[in-house]
């Protein structure tokens, strides 16, 4: 009868009238795949997070001249332009890196002495994937409301996916000349 041990008119199915040997030997190659399956899937993720540093912030500082709190620094987002106490005038950049929910960031200008809000709006990070850092730019010109020497606040932010309030914020703090 061969490696068949059964008539197939009471047993349909090949597998169950394979032999017990050979019926146990592709059960462990299914598992066997399975297992190099889900090495496989791990050591991409793993290289994916090597790949993929998170940058460092250095705490900002803010200016005796207000009494905000200072700034904590997000492990999402970076802003690398304005930097911390700069002078602009006219119209600046704001740029960073942002590791946010669907590539939206969340830009916020203050004027720390009138405390209106002079900017309120999104930008979109171009990350190249889900889960990794891409830059965004956003230009900004500064009103004519606002007066040299009064001193405005950049805050980068991303609404949380759950429930809408403000997470990761930066907080950047510069002088108009």
């Amino acid at each position: 009868m061969g490696i068949f041990n059964c008539d197939f008119r009471y047993r349909p199915c090949a597998l169950v009238c394979y032999d017990t040997s050979v019926r146990n030997l592709v059960i462990v190659m299914v598992f066997l795949t399975l297992i190099a399956g889900g090495m496989f899937f791990y050591q991409v993720q793993k290289e994916r997070e090597e790949l993929s540093p998170t940058p460092t912030v250095a705490p900002s500082r803010v200016p005796s001249s207000t009494t905000s709190p200072t700034a904590v620094p997000s492990k999402n987002i970076t802003v690398s332009s304005p930097m911390e106490n700069q002078t602009v005038s006219g119209s600046f950049t704001i740029s960073g890196t942002a590791r946010v929910f669907e590539n939206v960031v969340s830009i916020r200008v203050t004027d720390t002495t009138t405390k209106k809000v002079l900017l309120q709006t999104t930008a979109y990070a171009t990350a190249p994937d889900a889960g990794q850092f891409g830059p965004f730019a956003l230009r900004f010109d500064i009103p004519k409301t606002v007066k040299a020497g009064d001193i405005i606040r950049v805050e980068v932010y991303q609404a949380s996916p759950k429930d809408g309030s403000e997470v990761d914020t930066v907080s950047v703090l510069v002088r108009v000349r």
